[in-house]
């Protein structure tokens, strides 16, 4: 009886088109690497960087993301801070202001120097989102070095395939607990909350991607569970039961030829 089976945390197409990123990353990046990106802890066991909000804080913190993503000294990039993104405010009693533009919070290029990111300095106050968005443009400078064969004809899919490439790379946890974000603010005259969505995936597909990781890697959801909100618990719980219920579904990623 449909009514009583269980809910797959995404439908079978994407479920397949999330395995054939995944195939596609040990094409291009190699097995060792897919299956050696166990999921980063937002732990300093993990990423130990100074206390602060300054560039100094944002370059340590980057550089032990790019490290915990597998690329060396050779993956030359540089990191560099932006202007700030505007926050909401208030101008009178109960009067709110939004800025109606979505902030840039990073931006990959490749210029005369090289590849270069850049950042927004407001990210630093919220750590996690900062190192998100860090994996999220160091998987840019993968993609770059490394171009699939055969582009996305629209640049969207493309933005998703590396939000998935991200999470591959170790940091689906923060991907997930990232993907919708709710901000309180306020000030002298109003306080509120804003919600934003942040990256290209929702957390269910950050949540199955997440799970395809765990499984590839040999990992243990036990130690991913403590780090993530109880809706993204169900969420990933789901996404590992989709994955467990075809005992085929790796060998697509594994052996993608």
């Amino acid at each position: 009886m449909v009514f009583w089976s269980k809910r797959r945390v995404v439908p079978e197409h994407e479920a397949d088109w999330i395995a054939d990123c995944f195939a596609d990353f040990l094409l291009r990046f190699g097995k060792d690497w897919l299956t050696g990106r166990p999921p980063v802890l937002p732990t300093r066991d993990y990423i130990d960087a100074p206390r602060g909000t300054g560039h100094a804080t944002a370059q340590a913190v980057f550089e032990q993301v790019k490290s915990q993503m597998g690329l060396g000294p050779d993956w030359e990039v540089r990191l560099t801070p932006q202007e700030a993104s505007r926050k909401i405010g208030a101008i009178a009693d109960s009067v709110l202001v939004q800025h109606d533009e979505t902030p840039i919070l990073a931006t990959f290029r490749v210029d005369q120097d090289g590849p270069l990111i850049t950042y927004d300095p407001s990210l630093l106050d919220t750590p996690q989102l900062f190192v998100a968005t860090m994996s999220h443009e160091l998987a840019h400078l993968m993609e770059a070095v490394v171009p699939r064969a055969e582009p996305f004809e629209q640049p969207m899919l493309g933005e998703m395939a590396t939000d998935i490439l991200s999470v591959a790379s170790g940091f689906g946890i923060f991907k997930l607990e990232t993907a919708f974000t709710n901000t309180a603010f306020g000030d002298g005259f109003a306080q509120g909350w804003s919600t934003s969505r942040q990256g290209y995936i929702s957390p269910e597909f950050a949540a199955f991607a997440l799970g395809l990781n765990l499984r590839l890697c040999h990992a243990d959801e036990a130690s991913v569970y403590p780090h993530l909100s109880k809706k993204h618990q169900k969420l990933l719980r789901q996404a590992l039961a989709q994955i467990n219920a075809d005992a085929t579904f790796l060998e697509t990623v594994l052996d993608p030829e």
